[in-house]
């Protein structure tokens, strides 16, 4: 078995989009200061205080992040998190141009792929890295491609991108599509280039918190040693 990260590294001061807050990464306690209270071979413990938004690096949307009525991040049942996954590569388009239905199926054809109902969606619309400058400006998808996306069956969408949407169209058509669906929206999902096959499992769990809008994952691929395939 071959498991490949999909997963932004988080670090302190960090940020992946303008509108969210950074990620804080303070320390709390460390070995020298906790030491005196234990006996060796113990040297003490060391811990950190976390402090970032709930759509920092690779992470997940809720559709409550655009749907005031609908559910937030831990009413999701885990299975949405995890299964068959197909990545289709776009990322030759203008990186001001959406991505269309028909940009999608010539990827499936490329790629000798077909995406499934059931199947987790995830994109590759960038063909840089997320520091480049430019990538905040790309776009991702139209509206006609999320409803393509969404009449093939997919449980979620998930991109190399900070937005699926084209970040002009303050609309937001694909996030309204999608997440009005219970599709769920994965952004900043990284390394898709380094994927073997257009084929594999995807696992990209949230973290189980009350209220919250989204949550970052840790996203990862998995496939056999031999053939691209699980």
């Amino acid at each position: 078995m071959r498991i490949i990260d999909l997963t932004l590294e988080l670090e302190d001061n960090m940020s992946t989009h303008p509108a969210h807050a950074r990620c804080v990464v303070l320390e709390f306690a460390n070995h020298v200061g906790t030491a005196p209270r234990f006996k060796p071979p113990c040297q003490g413990f060391a811990s950190r205080v976390l402090m970032f938004s709930d759509h920092i690096g690779t992470h997940v949307d809720s559709p409550f992040h655009f749907i005031p009525t609908a559910g937030t991040i831990e009413s999701i049942p885990l299975e949405q998190f995890i299964g068959p996954a197909v990545c289709l590569d776009v990322s030759a388009k203008r990186p001001d141009e959406p991505a269309t239905p028909e940009m999608f199926e010539a990827a499936e054809r490329h790629a000798c792929v077909r995406v499934q109902r059931g199947d987790i969606l995830l994109f590759r619309a960038w063909p840089g890295r997320h520091t480049d400058d430019g990538f905040l400006r790309c776009a991702g998808m139209n509206r006609a491609a999320a409803e393509w996306a969404a009449a093939r069956g997919v449980k979620v969408v998930g991109c190399d991108l900070a937005s699926p949407d084209d970040p002009k169209d303050m609309v937001r058509p694909v996030h309204l599509t999608l997440l009005g669906q219970g599709i769920l929206i994965m952004e900043h999902i990284a390394n898709l280039e380094t994927l073997p096959g257009p084929r594999f499992q995807f696992v990209g769990l949230p973290l189980r918190v009350k209220g919250a809008t989204g949550s970052p994952i840790r996203a990862v691929a998995i496939f056999e040693d031999k053939g691209g395939k699980v």
